[in-house]
């Protein structure tokens, strides 16, 4: 009997794959097990703080894991509160931030030469990587398809010893798109467009958009608390807000800083006439979400908002 032609060939080990088991949703929608992840935005839109807060989350799960920062100077560890997160969180939480040593390349190359020596079995399971920023893991090389490819392959060792991965990237100069295209978003399992919702005084608020839907997600958003760093989901029918609306959201939320409106004050502080249907709807729809609603008399007065009440409450 004439053997195979294509015998040659090493076929996937089934066994071994069906050893690893279904991955399993760590945040439902958004953070799988075992995945590879790249997350981008434009420069200071928060991706930073969010990501502390996303480490603190998993700690909460049972998860540790390894923060490589080499684009933020170290100064903004006390500025930004992230030093005593740090401290909350070091039996979970490991922090390397590039800027604190002389010769940063070097050390962060070493760093990431022993995640990779490690990266065997299943030494990652319960895991997560977060990288920030991309450019410096590729040495500048952002639309350079060898070193992404050399940077993603380390990613991929660090997936199959069970590890959970997020990079972060930027977006480009004009903001509506990420640095290096096409070529990157291929390469990994999901990639996220980050966005931001008008911040309250208590709370960061963020939207993610899936630009692959390979793995089980959809678009999400979390509400992050500015002084312990908890997160929590959005309302989804917040997280799908339009442009209009978000601008419409973050007018008014500037002006109730300052002091309490009636309908009308704040619809002719907005340049809208108090009889416009689409802004009366949005101030409707996000009562006791961005401000707070009170009938006094005949008039509706309007005041800020002392805790975020984002959460969606059928969830």
């Amino acid at each position: 009997m004439e053997s195979s032609r294509l015998g040659f060939l090493t076929p996937v080990d089934l066994d071994e794959v069906r050893a690893m088991g279904k991955r399993k949703a760590l945040i439902e929608n958004f953070a799988l097990e075992r995945s590879i992840n790249l997350l981008w935005s434009p420069a200071g839109s928060g991706k930073t703080s969010f990501m502390f807060a996303f480490a603190k989350h998993l700690s909460s799960l049972g998860l540790e894991t390894a923060f490589i920062d080499t684009d933020n100077g170290v100064d903004i560890l006390q500025d930004r509160g992230y030093d005593k997160l740090i401290e909350n969180l070091k039996e979970k939480l490991f922090y390397v931030n590039a800027d604190t040593y002389d010769t940063p390349k070097e050390r962060v190359m070493g760093v990431l030469n022993s995640i990779k020596e490690r990266a065997k079995a299943d030494a990652y399971t319960n895991c997560a990587f977060i990288f920030d920023s991309l450019k410096f893991f590729l040495n500048g090389g952002i639309y350079d398809e060898d070193k992404i490819d050399k940077f993603i392959t380390f990613c991929k060792a660090i997936r199959r010893a069970g590890g959970l991965v997020f990079v972060l990237n930027h977006a480009t100069k004009k903001g509506d798109s990420m640095k290096g295209g096409q070529s990157l978003i291929d390469a990994v399992d999901e990639c996220w467009a980050m966005s931001t919702l008008p911040e309250t005084d208590t709370h960061y608020n963020y939207i993610f958009e899936p630009e692959k839907y390979r793995m089980a997600v959809r678009k999400v958003g979390f509400s992050v608390d500015k002084k312990n760093y908890d997160m929590t989901p959005l309302d989804v029918a917040v997280a799908s807000l339009n442009t209009a609306e978000k601008e419409f959201i973050d007018g008014v939320i500037k002006l109730l800083k300052d002091r309490t409106y009636t309908q009308g004050e704040l619809l002719q502080a907005l340049g809208k006439d108090k009889a416009d249907k689409t802004s009366l709807e949005y101030l409707k729809r996000h009562a006791g979400k961005f401000w707070n609603v009170e009938k006094v008399g005949k008039e509706k007065m309007f005041t800020t908002v002392t805790t975020v009440q984002l959460c969606d409450q059928s969830a």
